[in-house]
């Protein structure tokens, strides 16, 4: 086959035998090379041109960013072009003044942070004199960005008789200016509320005569003024304000323009992440009755949160808000009184043990909301270095109570105090949920005091909260009432009131909100021990509360739909009535939910530079779904495809031989999961006929029998023995029958010996029988003799066959097209599923946090495709890819990093599996310790949701059991003891990660599972170890010669040369040879005899062997073909397996580097007995100890003189 065929291939890449990461011994299931997807296009395939390696599957998204990092060099001009205008102003205090307001309103001041704060510096100085637009305008700039100044500036402005000047009513930018400054006033500040009844009502009455843009700019103030305004979507709209000003600086209009467009992509690419996770938590489905709203929870972040740096803090804020929406559904509409009293005890609990008393949907919600909760707290602790379970936690107990209170309320038709329900609602709002999280993810300046002040929760957020509860109910509440809901503030007051109506009520509330902004403003001013950050987002949680929900309120306000419908490319906010009768759409309980559906758009702005897009939460993904149209063609061809094949099943029903040899090529076609159905229904008619005298169809009934699951005799061979009980020399002329026999005699199982003497007879002939054979079938017979069928990857053989099939005469051309059309589709699910896995694991950062890890996705999503290549396990693939992963990254923790009574203390964390038990951890051992759990809980809750099935006790106890024989091996390490055979192999098997690996596929499958199965994973079934032990045994084989090099632990070889003593290496690799085959036998028989295990895992299990065979056993045996071999057909791009499993195991390096370290003596550097080479690079060692290929080489000493010596 030509190399520009398509392919998996595999790229292998030399690492340096000194390098200090890569070592697969402890994980056996590492394999010891780099991998690329590829597909290329094929001579008359319908297979497509694309790259998918780690570094390009997500090559699209890459791609996307080039347009952005264009218009990032044109903002980072325009912003220069800013400061300069910004500093030739700094002589002028007003015009200043007005720049720096400009710059804020258009929303771009998170340019200019620095700048400002210097020029404030100044300007806090200055005296305005009798100038009021000047002394509002600098009074609102230094009170908003956290100055220190006094209300009695505006004393100056008072007659005689404390009231404002009648006469600056004909100044209406001084009345403006002193309008918008009024509403940071604080409580006592008696002369700020003077100053905002005065220059209202002065406003108000000069409207009717002023020029048509002031009067357009005094009547948006008076409905809503900066100070309670939402940043973003003002900026918009000040922006067309601002470009029809006479006095604009070009530069900071196109620089508003710039940074609103990128900050509207970089939302777009949020939501995108949010959108996906969502789907992937997959709430929505499993319940069915909670609201469907991220886009909506997103907006509220972004209301929170608009600058860019807050990228993150936004996508983790909206996914607790929409975790929140769904436990209100559930506390609001949906759970029982009964079952709401378990779900909060199990929560106050906090673990997933608590949740087995309840019903399934609150199972799924109860890990959902766990496991989201400790993936937020896994990223704090891995980006700020704070561990902030506890305090995230506190606030899910506390909401939930309250909307337990709640709940009794409505329970017990009891209509609480005013204050009573005050208390409860500032808490079921979300408030203290949303800012305690944000405080966190934020991360800058938190202290002790921070903290402290968390556990009660500051002032700050109840006013905040307050206000955010109080506009809540002012603009849902008559809906609520008419569906009969619980009271709200407006009735608990109208309550306590008697004689008051509904009227009264809501002005009552209205102007407690005003007195809340009045407490608002003060405690801001006096909260030290909170970050800016924090304070800014509690004012900001406050005016989207008002800007969302005034409009239900008062009808003569704007609607949020009117704030945004001058935005040319903004957050476009459709707002929809939603029915009154419908039972999922309930915003009170949790007044972070808007009323209204949202969709994101952008469009093309007249002089703008904003691009057309659409962002709605439907179309984030428009472009994946536009990319499986494709797909769905093929899939649409691959029926017609797939039809005929059936029919050519079907018709040769009544020819056996010709079945048999049909079915053969399917299943070695690699699409046998296609005619499932119909091979078993054949298959069962075929078990009954009796091929006679025929060695090709006798050996091949019995092969397809045995590998299918049926039941099938040995002694169907009998019948070609002689009397003294050897196979007839006669049938060694017949080759076809040969190779069928030696392809049969690998299915064998303990005591079957005759299939023994098959493999024997067989080999032997057929080796002597090759010269003679036409080169097709030399080729095949030379294949099957490398690796028989019974032991080869099924993806690898799959398109090697489908080569030699278009050879043969006998061919259907329907089931070839097919092979090709469903490779090139698998390939293709391939790639989306190595991309997840590199999102996922970009997201976990667990290589940028740590260094010393492999970063190794791509291997690890190979290992399961070997083990499950069909496309029905795709989801178990990528878990399973997590789990491997993860496993890397432990072994070179307890492999190259980890002192030895760190990893003590890792596993007894590990074993209490409690993050509360990784207080005493190292910061990086928090960090992987928190992905291992988290990782785990995630997979564990996908098993509940899909399957039903309670699986974190199982897959905890896999973890604990290897992490223990980490800990064994690391003790034989620092003791230098060389563990006998068996004990070596007891252990060996568990560190290898077979029994954890299968025990996760047996619940992500999930197919079949018993009580009988749940028992046998306790102690794990006979069928794990013996794949684990080929597992364990092939690695051994295939990288003991490096490892023991390099001073690493004894493998199985060199413990069965110390067990018998004058035995060499070569005697040794022969042993372990011997039980490898050994070990099939038994794994043949043992499959056999299982049925408490469903079929699909009984099958990885041959996999996982059939894997390890593959990739470990051309450093056994160099007269072997490599992977590259097995593989080249499949190759469009020939970069391949030059070292296949040489330089990989990692010494123990960072502990002889501390031990090093203690003991150097600079000047006496080359008296080392060994001659190893020291590079002492900014605490950096590298180890080479192979004389010949270091050379001329160079030693680097960095210590406190900064010597440096050279050889």
């Amino acid at each position: 086959m030509s190399t520009d065929q398509m392919a998996l291939v595999i790229q292998v890449r030399a690492s340096s035998l000194s390098s200090s990461i890569h070592h697969p011994r402890h994980n056996s299931m590492h394999p010891p090379w780099n991998l690329s997807l590829q597909t290329s296009k094929g001579q008359g395939t319908l297979m497509h041109s694309k790259k998918l390696s780690i570094n390009s599957v997500l090559l699209r998204e890459k791609a996307e960013c080039l347009e952005s990092n264009d218009r990032k060099k044109s903002l980072e001009q325009v912003k220069k072009e800013g400061q300069e205008a910004l500093l030739k102003k700094s002589s002028d205090p007003v015009g200043t003044m007005k720049i720096i307001d400009s710059i804020q309103e258009l929303g771009i001041g998170h340019h200019f942070e620095e700048e400002i704060n210097a020029l404030l510096g100044k300007i806090c100085h200055w005296d305005a004199s009798q100038d009021l637009f000047a002394t509002s305008l600098q009074f609102r700039l230094l009170r908003h960005n956290g100055w220190t100044t006094f209300p009695e500036n505006f004393n100056k402005f008072l007659d005689k008789s404390g009231n404002f000047k009648e006469s600056l009513s004909r100044d209406i930018g001084g009345m403006l200016s002193l309008y918008e400054a009024s509403f940071l006033g604080a409580e006592g500040e008696g002369v700020l509320q003077q100053a905002m009844d005065f220059s209202r009502g002065h406003l108000h009455q000069s409207i009717p005569h002023m020029a048509p843009e002031l009067g357009r700019q005094v009547s948006r103030a008076l409905r809503l003024p900066r100070h309670l305004q939402m940043e973003r979507l003002e900026a918009k709209n000040y922006m067309d304000q601002y470009s029809r000003t006479t006095t604009k600086i070009p530069a900071l209009l196109e620089l508003a323009k710039l940074d609103y467009d990128m900050l509207q992509s970089l939302y777009k690419r949020e939501l995108g992440e949010i959108t996906r996770w969502w789907k992937e938590l997959g709430l929505i489905e499993s319940l069915g009755f909670a609201r469907d709203r991220p886009s909506e929870c997103f907006l509220w972040t972004v209301g929170i949160f608009p600058e860019p740096r807050y990228s993150n803090c936004r996508i983790e804020l909206t996914k607790t808000v929409c975790i929140l929406l769904v436990m209100d559904d559930i506390f609001d509409t949906y759970g029982s009184f009964d079952d709401l009293v378990l779900f909060v005890k199990a929560i106050k609990r906090w673990d997933l043990d608590a949740m087995e008393q309840l019903p399934e949907y609150m199972k799924i919600c109860y890990m959902a909301l766990y496991n989201t909760t400790h993936e937020i707290a896994y990223k704090i602790q891995k980006d700020r270095g704070l561990t902030a379970v506890a305090y995230l936690k506190k606030t899910w107990i506390d909401i939930f109570e309250a909307f337990l209170e709640e709940a009794k309320w409505f329970n017990q038709g009891y209509v609480p105090s005013f204050r009573e329900y005050l208390d409860n609602g500032v808490i079921s709002a979300g408030s203290y949920m949303a800012m305690t999280h944000a405080t966190f993810l934020v991360g800058d300046g938190i202290s002790k005091d921070t903290l402290s002040m968390m556990k009660t929760y500051p002032r700050l957020f109840s006013c905040s909260g307050e206000i955010l509860r109080f506009w809540n109910d002012l603009g849902t509440s008559t809906e609520e009432q008419e569906r009969g809901d619980n009271a709200c503030s407006i009735q608990c007051y109208m309550r306590e009131n008697n004689g008051c109506d509904e009227n009264e009520a809501r002005k009552h509330i209205r102007g407690l909100i005003g007195k809340l902004w009045l407490e608002l403003n003060g405690v801001a001013m006096n909260t030290t021990a909170l970050p800016s950050s924090i304070v800014k987002a509690c004012f900001n949680m406050a005016r989207t509360a008002q800007v969302i929900y005034q409009h239900g309120d008062d009808k003569s306000t704007y609607t949020v739909d009117d704030y945004v419908q001058t935005l040319s490319m903004a957050l476009v906010i459709q707002v929809r009535a939603s029915s009154l009768s419908s039972s999922i759409h309930h915003p009170r309980h949790n007044s972070m939910h808007p009323p209204w559906n949202l969709s994101l758009q952008t469009s093309k702005g007249q002089g703008t530079i904003m691009h057309s897009k659409k962002l709605s939460i439907n179309s984030v993904l428009l472009r994946e779904k536009a990319e499986c149209l494709e797909s769905n063609d093929r899939k649409k061809s691959l029926e017609q495809v797939k039809k005929e094949g059936q029919e050519a099943l079907l018709k040769k029903s009544s020819d056996p031989v010709g079945t048999m040899k049909i079915i053969d090529s399917i299943q070695e076609l690699g699409i046998g999961h296609h005619f499932e159905e119909e091979i078993n229904a054949l298959l069962g008619k075929i078990c009954h006929w009796d091929a006679s005298q025929d060695l090709f169809a006798t050996s091949l009934q019995f092969r397809l029998l045995r590998h299918n699951g049926w039941t099938t005799f040995p002694e169907n061979f009998n019948k070609f023995l002689d009397k003294s009980g050897n196979f007839k020399e006669s049938l060694s002329r017949d080759i076809g029958g040969m190779l069928s026999l030696y392809e049969a005699s690998f299915l064998g199982a303990e005591g079957e010996g005759v299939l023994q003497q098959a493999m024997d007879f067989s080999r032997g002939h057929l080796h002597q029988s090759i010269p003679h054979m036409a080169p097709e079938l030399g080729r095949q017979v030379s294949r099957a003799l490398r690796l028989p069928r019974h032991l080869q990857m099924e993806r690898l053989e799959a398109k090697n066959y489908m080569d030699q099939y278009s050879r043969t005469t006998t061919k259907i051309p329907a089931l070839l097209e097919l092979a090709k059309l469903d490779y090139d589709m698998l390939q293709s699910l391939y790639k989306r599923e190595l991309g997840e896995i590199t999102r996922w694991w970009k997201e976990l950062g667990l290589i940028e946090s740590l260094g010393f890890a492999r970063d190794r996705p791509s291997e690890c999503f190979l290992w399961t495709v070997g083990i499950f290549p069909e496309p029905r396990y795709s989801n178990c693939r990528i878990e399973l890819t997590k789990t491997v992963c993860i496993l890397l990254v432990m072994d070179d923790i307890f492999d190259t990093y980890g002192s030895f009574d760190d990893l003590v203390l890792f596993v007894k964390a590990i074993k209490r599996w409690d993050l509360d038990a990784m207080e005493q951890l190292p910061e990086y051992m928090k960090i992987c310790y928190m992905a291992l759990y988290n990782t785990t809980h995630e997979i564990a809750y996908k098993i509940q949701k899909d399957r039903g099935l309670t699986a974190v006790a199982y897959l905890k106890k896999t973890w604990i059991d290897i992490f223990e024989a980490f800990l064994e091996e690391a003790k034989w390490f620092n003791q230098g003891y060389v563990p006998s055979f068996r004990e070596y192999l007891d252990n060996g098997v568990i560190s290898a990660g077979s029994y954890m690996a299968m025990t996760h596929a047996t619940f992500l499958v999930g197919d079949g599972i018993s009580k009988d199965t749940l028992s046998m994973m306790k102690t794990y079934p006979r069928l794990f170890s013996c794949s684990g032990e080929i597992l364990r045994f092939w690695n051994d084989l295939g990288t003991s010669t490096e490892e023991q090099e390099r001073g690493d632990n004894a493998c199985s070889i060199q413990c069965y040369m110390r067990e018998n003593n004058g035995c060499d290496e070569n005697e040794a690799r022969k042993h372990i040879r011997g039980l490898i085959g050994k070990l099939w036998l038994e794994l043949n028989g043992v499959a056999m005899n299982t049925t408490a295990l469903p079929s699909s895992i009984v099958k990885a299990c041959f996999n996982m062997a059939r894997t390890a065979q593959v990739i470990y056993q051309h450093g056994d045996d160099k007269s072997t073909y490599t992977v590259d071999d097995y593989v080249q057909t499949f190759a469009s791009n020939k970069e391949w397996l030059s070292t296949m499993l040489y330089g990989f195991a990692r010494p123990r390096l960072y502990r002889t580097i501390r031990k090093m370290e203690e003991s150097y003596d600079p000047y006496n550097l080359y008296n080392t007995a060994n001659k190893r080479q020291y590079i002492f690079n900014f605490g950096t060692l590298n180890l080479k100890k192979e004389k010949k290929k270091l050379g001329c080489f160079t030693c680097k000493l960095q210590f406190h003189n900064s010597i440096t010596l050279k050889k």
